[in-house]
């Protein structure tokens, strides 16, 4: 199973523009490629792109793998990260009501979602752990969805990954990480959630159009 940005008619929300919608993309891979770092699963690359259809992406897995009935769970959880981290985003950056972005990034993932639903699993469990998981670990999807977006063909391997994301986290899949998500879980079942990160705001802002560009080409 390949969690993948799917193309999507955007041309209904007033809000989008392409840059966002590039960024968008990226975070979406992001959101993946940071949740099979969370709990251990390697993967060939991420990549994101645009072709004449719109943008699209995708976290390839390793050639070969095979997802064993017992992990179902955790590629629910896998496969809602990317969408999750697309609602995540554009909650911080905009004014756009929550049912817009809901709509615009349940369009993104359908590929996934339509994943989930044939893995037999408790899907409110899963989105609860898949949201949890982007907020917990916000920082280093915002981190990763940048450098994708500067990387040589906007692609990079598993392990150029987690050389961005650095020690702590790229120590993948320890117990450590599942009880974070176990714990930051709970947490977003029973809190409040964050509505604002300047830091999200500043990644477009300051994004690097030449890269955007490259992304269109």
């Amino acid at each position: 199973m390949s969690p993948t940005t799917n193309r999507a008619d955007t041309d209904a929300q007033a809000w989008t523009t392409d840059i966002t919608l590039g960024i968008t993309a990226a975070i979406h891979e992001a959101g993946h490629a940071v949740a099979h770092v969370v709990v251990g699963r390697a993967f060939d690359r991420v990549t994101v792109r645009k072709d004449a259809t719109g943008w699209t992406g995708s976290v390839d897995p390793e050639p070969g793998a095979r997802i064993p009935d017992h992990q179902f769970m955790t590629e629910a959880v896998i496969l809602l990260a990317g969408g999750s981290a697309q609602v995540e985003l554009l909650e911080r950056i905009t004014d756009a009501n929550r049912d817009d972005i809901v709509g615009f990034a349940r369009s993104s993932s359908s590929h996934d979602l339509n994943e989930v639903s044939s893995l037999g699993v408790d899907e409110l469990r899963a989105e609860i752990h898949a949201v949890a998981l982007v907020r917990h670990w916000w920082s280093s999807i915002h981190r990763l969805a940048k450098a994708i977006t500067e990387a040589p063909g906007t692609t990079l391997g598993y392990d150029e990954v987690l050389d961005v994301l650095g020690p702590r986290l790229g120590a993948v899949g320890t117990r450590a990480h599942r009880r974070q998500l176990d714990r930051a879980a709970r947490d977003y079942a029973a809190g409040t959630r964050l509505t604002y990160d300047p830091t999200a705001q500043e990644f477009v802002d300051g994004a690097d159009t030449f890269a955007i560009a490259r992304l269109a080409a």
